[in-house]
Formats: C-alpha cells, structure tokens, sequence
C-alpha cells in the first residue's frame, strides 16, 4: 500500500500500532501477560504468558510503516 502512494494507506499502520499497543496494556480485555491453570481429575496444567519479542516487533514495524508512509507522501508532494 505505501508503494502503492495510496492516499490513506498510513491508517493500516495506525489501526495496527494502536492494536498492538492496547494487547500489550490489556485494553482489550485480554491482558498482554497472566497466568492461567487447569485441572481435571487428579491432574493439573499451569501457565503463564508475557508480552514476547514478536507483539513488540508488530507493534514497532506498525510505526515504521507509519512513519515511512506519511514521508512517503509528503515527498510526492513536494515533487
């Protein structure tokens, strides 16, 4: 989309920043870590989940496509 010179192509970034941005501050209900455990009969399952490297790659390759697609646009403008 953003070598597309798509007009408003900086949205998809920014929808998908603020996603996982709210994932990682559990906005959204579903917190960006927690423990969860289980059991059933005379076993049982425990859990636990954190925020890893990939959540805060989306997170920051959502900004760079922001930010390279609002320079992007700005620079066919002044051409």
């Amino acid at each position: 989309m953003a070598f597309k010179n798509i007009k408003f192509a900086f949205i998809a970034g920014a929808v998908n920043f603020l996603n996982g941005l709210g994932y990682m501050l559990g906005w959204f209900g579903a917190g960006g870590g927690g423990s969860y455990s289980s059991s059933f009969g005379g076993g049982s399952a425990r859990a636990s989940v954190d925020p890893q490297v990939g959540l805060y790659l989306f997170v920051l390759a959502s900004l760079v496509f922001v930010i390279f697609t609002l320079k992007n646009l700005k620079g066919e403008k002044t051409e």
